[in-house]
């Protein structure tokens, strides 16, 4: 190693200002060079009082030596360096100056001074050093040859030649001096800037490999490098000079992204941690803007720089976090991307190359670490198996002899119980040698009957050894359960195939009373299970000493169990075998009775057959019942047959009567007159219509029975079974089929299902002929009412002949109706063309595809009768003839004329009349006519009104007019006054008649309006006055009132007025200020007194509505939040049912009219007690609903409760006005609504106010139609 090299790894690390060797080292420097001058100084003086040179000679070398190795091991700083060098190049001069007059008295201090030069020359520059050294060695040469004793000793020659050589040498140097001089001076700013980076990169390179050095040292010492990673990652962050330092590793390496999350992390003292932050538990990379790091890192990059120059993604993250430059390194574990460490700086920085290359070389050494820790452990994991492996062949050689033992044990037990049938016989005979074999104490040996869904089992003990062994004090044979015995955990492990094995004391103390004898130790309960993996029982092996089992002998025990298992089983197959025999034999012996079921049931299909058939070719059923019904019972393997017909029926009961009964070798059925009109119910058998409505049979045995009503009636009959199939005629019960043994007699299905379709059968029949019944009286009373029509009713063919003439009046007889057929239309048509073209309109009538009659006015001329006019209605009959009827309406025709000249006087006077006459439909309340006094007297045009809804017009009248209206349409006369706004705002009176008239096109409602004005004059100045006797009669009330309810307040204000002025400076801040608070409230409540009178008397004054369109969902939540707020606890609960969401009216009448409900209701509540407001609102109506739980209001006193100034006497405590109420029924009513008030003392009261959606009209209030103005309101 050189020497340089070796100068550059012993180098102690940089010194700074504030370091204080560094300060000592600079003084002990300059003391030294003052020593070196002090040194010269006496070298100098020494040549004129001749001292000695030891001094100079020891102390020169001495301080230049000490001078290098501060500079070069201390680091002084740098410019002592040159000015050392030349300095000491300055110093040989003088030397060689001084030996020249010395005589050789300086040659040793030369040759010192020589050999410093050189080395302070060799560590500056190689080249000048070895240049140096030539030049000393040459001179040194010379001078010790021709060195002179004196100055004045000497030949010429010498003296001349020595001279020479000293001054020739001395040019040299001199010269040389000033070359190093000039070339010293000629290094530029830049040059010495890239030596101190050079220096700085160097001592920077320093640390960074000091670091690593001491890194992999601490990655060596670990046996885990998670053990090391804190103060790694600690060690790095100081000496790369970071804020934090952070690994992640890779949870999921996916296609396009990559889940990491952060491992660890350092940060410097008061820098944030994110270690503990949730997003980073599982952070997508990509997703959060980083998608860029996944391309880089993957290549095996580094990320690096500072974050304002990175993509915006990463700017929105990591900027709010504080970072301003970030490195991220990969970290790779056996050539797999494992993870990244990443460093952050919270000031802008710069990454070096030096600085990315060190941090890339700490994120490779981290990646070995990573890996030398998992090769670690998978050595590990080897050896450990390895040593496994080696103790189980170990083990396996030394069980393999107790095995090929143990294994001669099991054949032989298999084989006796493949051998023997007795399964219990083998196991008396083998278990014993198990147990020997098996150094098995004790066996017990358990079946088990599963209890509780297989929750529970009951025991029953089949075997036990050895036999002397007493366990009949657990009474386990069939007595107790495993839940009785404390066992319920060993039911849920047996039942899944475990066993239960344990050391008796481990067990719970409940399960120990089962397993522990005086000496038992240790235990296995193995389950025995079947093929099917049904649980049998289980087998206890136990042992006295607390060894347990080994894994061959528990495998044999289980060998031995499962053996026991099969051995089981394959008793139980044999058993089952034998069932299957005997359950063949049961099988064949039914097949052979289905088989004489089927021959029986095919006879009673036959016969069925047949019945039906004669049925269905007889329309007289009740002739044919006598001669098939014993046939029927014979096939049905009855004794007796009955049919009744159910005469009437309820819910619950069926009245019948029989039509036959008779045993079916009789020839002569009767009915039984112990069953007409007989009552089901009454007999006990209600039961019986329940059962044959839901089924279509019922049986009944005398053995089976256990009603007293059902054995008595089959005792009265004499007999013994009995059958009832009930049947419909349509979709009514019509009768009931019954069949009887005086014997026990079982029906089969298949005979009772033949039964039921004849029965249907029956049904059939029966309404087949109750049809041909009907059908024959339709007939009949269809000729009956033909004959009876007043007019002519003939069928005519396409040509005009007489088919069938069903009717013909007297008056249009010209021959008997015989006569008629086959006759011609044209015969009895006096005009021969009239009769072609009725004819040709009737022929192409058959020929079209119309199916509406065709009716037309005809002009007939027939014998005997004259000229009539005739209505001829006609409608198809068959492909080739029609149906014609006749109407005369010659009387009709001249009605009509008479009525049109009629109808014209009528609109004469109608459309002169000074009244206003409106007639609508009383079904559509469309207005169908309207004569022009509408115009003149309402200024309404007549085509605004006619063909629209009358309630168009309601919008300008009161609600009088409408009640009117629904009194005339009610079909009664209705008379009354109403009032009409017309859009220049005048309101005109109206008396109002309206009638209910029945007209041809249907009923119709005729309303004449007559203008009062004039009248109403008079009648309105009348009402003034008696208005102002009740206003003077309301005065003296109000003041009253007002004089009472003012009474309290001002006492209330004058009382703490005095007690302010008295007492008020010795009273505490807090009393003023409450005597003050009730001042104010006092006040307050006279306020609203007054404001409440005020807006009364504006009340009674018809203030004009100022309506809007209201949001009735925020209007009523607003109200009831303010009322609600000026109480500490919220006491209103709101319910709303909204379907029309809108409602038109005054917003601030309506709020004071509900607000005062709502004060009412909570003023004269409890606190506790709450206040309940339900709102509905549809096309139709509003509906507020508010309901207290108040005092409630006197019954007496209802009536009044809307008057002015009335109070009930049971709130006279209670302050108030007594016009609140009335201010709000008047606002309620001026919407066109009402109110209605239902209360009960001492439980509370209810108030429901109705507004009709349409009762105000919006035009009233604006001179033009706005955008929000309904289409049927009139302009």
């Amino acid at each position: 190693m050189s020497f340089i090299t070796l100068r550059k790894y012993l180098q102690p690390p940089p010194t700074t200002e504030d370091n204080r060797l560094s300060k000592i080292a600079v003084v002990i420097h300059w003391l030294l060079w003052i020593a070196i001058f002090v040194a010269f100084a006496n070298l100098l003086v020494g040549l004129f009082v001749d001292l000695q040179d030891e001094t100079i000679t020891i102390a020169a070398p001495i301080a230049i030596v000490v001078n290098l190795i501060l500079i070069y091991f201390l680091h002084i700083p740098p410019y002592s360096r040159w000015v050392v060098h030349y300095i000491g190049w300055f110093g040989l001069f003088i030397i060689a100056v001084l030996a020249l007059f010395s005589g050789g008295v300086f040659t040793p201090p030369f040759v010192a001074f020589a050999i410093a030069i050189l080395l302070n020359t060799y560590l500056q520059g190689r080249r000048a050093g070895f240049l140096t050294f030539g030049l000393i060695v040459v001179f040194t040469g010379f001078f010790l040859y021709f060195e002179p004793v004196s100055a004045t000793e000497g030949s010429a020659f010498q003296r001349l030649f020595g001279f020479t050589v000293y001054y020739g040498f001395l040019t040299l140097t001199i010269d040389f001096i000033v070359s190093q001089l000039k070339q010293a001076l000629k290094a530029t700013e830049e040059q010495r800037t890239i030596l101190a980076n050079q220096r700085r990169y160097l001592a920077e390179n320093e640390s960074l490999l000091s670091m690593l050095a001491a890194v992999s040292q601490e990655f060596l010492r670990a046996d885990d490098w998670k053990d090391c990673i804190n103060d790694v990652l600690a060690m790095v962050g100081n000496v790369a000079d970071v804020d934090r330092v952070y690994v992640y590793q890779i949870l999921e390496n996916l296609e396009q992204e990559w889940i990491v999350t952060k491992r660890y992390e350092w940060v410097r003292s008061g820098v944030i941690s994110y270690l503990d932050d949730p997003i980073f538990e599982r952070f997508p990379l990509r997703e959060q803007g980083f998608g860029r790091w996944i391309d880089v890192l993957t290549e095996g990059n580094v990320i690096a720089g500072v974050v304002k120059d990175f993509p915006q993604s990463e700017r929105d993250f990591l900027e709010p976090r504080n970072i301003a430059a970030q490195l991220a390194v990969p970290i790779y574990v056996e050539g797999t991307l494992w993870g990244f460490v990443g460093f952050d700086v919270e000031t802008p920085r710069n990454w070096s190359i030096t600085q990315i290359n060190m941090l890339r070389t700490f994120g490779e050494m981290m990646g070995l670490a990573i890996q030398n820790t998992n090769t670690s452990q998978r050595l590990f994991d080897v050896l450990t198996e390895q040593v496994k492996l080696n103790e189980e062949l170990r083990q396996h050689q030394a069980h393999t002899e107790q095995r090929e033992k143990l294994l001669g044990v099991l054949a032989d037990v298999v084989g006796r119980f493949l051998r023997e049938d007795e399964w219990l016989d083998v196991v008396r005979g083998a278990f014993p040698e198990v147990c020997t074999a098996l150094e098995v104490d004790r066996v017990y040996v358990y079946r088990i009957e599963p209890l509780a869904g297989n929750l529970d089992w009951q025991l029953e003990r089949v075997y036990y050894y050895p036999d002397d062994q007493d366990l009949t004090t657990l009474k386990t044979n069939g007595v107790l359960t495993m839940r009785d015995l404390g066992l319920e955990r060993w039911v849920e492990k047996l039942r899944s195939g475990e066993s239960v094995v344990a050391l008796v004391d481990e067990l719970p103390q409940k399960e120990q009373v089962f397993t522990k004898s005086p000496t038992a130790s240790f235990f296995a309960a193995m389950p025995i299970r079947l093929r099917e993996k049904n649980i049998w029982g289980f087998t206890c092996f136990v042992r006295l000493q607390e060894e347990g089992f080994t894994s061959l002998q528990f495998d044999i025990l289980q060998a031995v169990v499962d053996a026991l298992g099969m051995a089981i089983q394959r008793a139980n197959v044999y058993q089952h075998m034998l069932e299957v025999l005997q359950y063949e034999q049961q099988q064949n012996t039914e097949l052979r009775e289905k088989q004489i079921q089927i021959e029986k049931r095919d006879r009673l299909l036959k016969m069925i057959a047949e019945v039906t058939g004669e049925f269905l070719s007889n329309d007289s059923w009740l002739e044919l019942l006598p001669e098939v019904m014993p046939a029927i019972g014979r096939a049905a393997e009855a004794e007796r047959v009955f049919l009744f017909q159910i005469v009437d029926e309820t819910d619950d009961d069926w009245c019948v009567s029989s039509l036959i009964s008779c045993r079916v070798h009789e020839k002569n059925p009767t009915r039984d007159p112990r069953f007409q009109n007989f009552s089901l119910r009454a007999a006990g058998l209600a039961h019986w219509v329940t059962h044959m409505r839901q089924y279509p049979s019922l049986i009944v045995h005398t053995a089976t029975s256990d009603s007293a009503a059902e054995l008595a009636l089959l005792e009265s009959v004499g007999v013994v079974s009995y059958l009832s199939v009930p049947f419909k005629v349509g979709e009514r019960w019509w009768g009931i089929l019954g069949f009887a043994t005086e014997t026990h007699h079982e029906w089969q299905g298949a005979q009772i299902d033949a039964l039921i379709v004849l029965a249907d059968a029956l049904g059939a029949t029966i309404q087949r002929a109750e049809a041909l019944q009907r059908l024959v009286q339709n007939e009949a009373e269809l000729r009956t009412i033909l004959s009876t029509l007043p007019d002519p009713l003939m069928r005519i063919d396409r040509f005009g002949k007489f088919v069938e003439v069903y009717n013909l009046p007297s008056n249009y007889q010209h021959y008997h109706l015989e006569q008629y057929q086959g006759h011609y239309l044209a015969d009895f048509w006096l005009d021969d063309a009239a009769a072609q073209q009725y004819l040709q309109q009737l022929q192409n009538y058959l020929a079209s595809d119309d199916e509406y009659p065709l009716t037309e006015i005809v002009d007939l001329n027939l014998p005997r009768v004259g000229k009539r006019t005739i209505m001829a209605t006609v409608v198809r009959w068959d492909a080739d003839s029609v149906l014609v009827l006749w109407r005369d309406v010659t009387q009709m025709k001249m009605a009509e004329a008479l009525l049109q000249a009629s109808e014209a006087k009528f609109r004469a006077v109608y459309q002169g009349s000074p009244d206003i006459l409106l007639l609508t439909d009383a079904e559509t309340d469309i207005v169908l006519e309207v004569n022009p006094a509408l115009e003149h007297i309402l200024g309404i045009k007549i085509e605004q009104l006619a063909g629209s809804p009358i309630k168009r017009l309601f919008y300008l009248t009161d609600t009088a007019f409408s009640e009117i209206y629904a009194q005339a349409k009610a079909n009664t006369t209705a008379f009354g006054a109403a009032h009409v706004t017309t859009h220049q705002g005048r309101k005109i009176p109206l008396d109002v008649t309206g009638v209910r008239l029945s007209l041809p096109t249907g009923d119709a409602v005729l309303l004449i309006l007559r203008d009062t004005s004039e009248r109403a004059e008079i009648a309105k100045l009348n009402v003034l006055l008696q208005k102002e006797r009740e206003l003077n009669q309301l005065r003296q009330q109000f003041i009253q009132t007002v004089s009472h309810e003012f009474r309290t307040p001002l006492a209330i204000i004058q009382m703490n007025v005095e007690m302010l002025n008295t007492y008020g400076d010795r009273l505490s801040p807090e009393k003023r200020a409450n005597r003050t608070d009730t001042i104010l409230r006092q006040i307050e409540y006279m306020e609203k007194m007054i404001k409440n009178v005020t807006r009364y008397g504006e009340l009674l004054q018809d203030v004009m509505l100022q309506p809007k369109q209201i949001d009735i969902r925020e209007f009523i939540e607003n109200i009831v939040k303010d009322v609600d707020s000026l109480h500490d606890v919220p006491r209103i609960g709101l319910t709303m049912n909204i379907f029309e969401p809108h409602y038109y009216g005054d917003p601030e009448l309506l709020r004071q009219a509900i607000q005062n409900l709502l004060n009412n209701a909570l003023r004269y509540s409890k606190p506790e007690q709450s206040v309940f407001v339900e709102v509905k609102s549809n096309k139709k109506e509003v509906r507020i609903r508010i309901a207290d739980e108040g005092v409630g209001i006197p019954p007496e006193f209802l009536s009044r409760i809307f008057e002015p100034f009335q109070r009930g006497e049971n709130v006279q405590n209670i302050g108030g006005t007594g016009i609140g109420l009335t201010i709000t029924k008047n606002i309620i009513e001026q919407h066109g609504g009402n109110i209605q008030v239902q209360s009960e003392l001492g439980v509370g009261t209810v108030f429901e106010i109705v507004l009709p959606q349409d009762a105000i009209p919006r035009q009233l209030f604006t001179q033009e139609k706005s955008a929000d103005m309904p289409s049927d309101t009139l302009e």
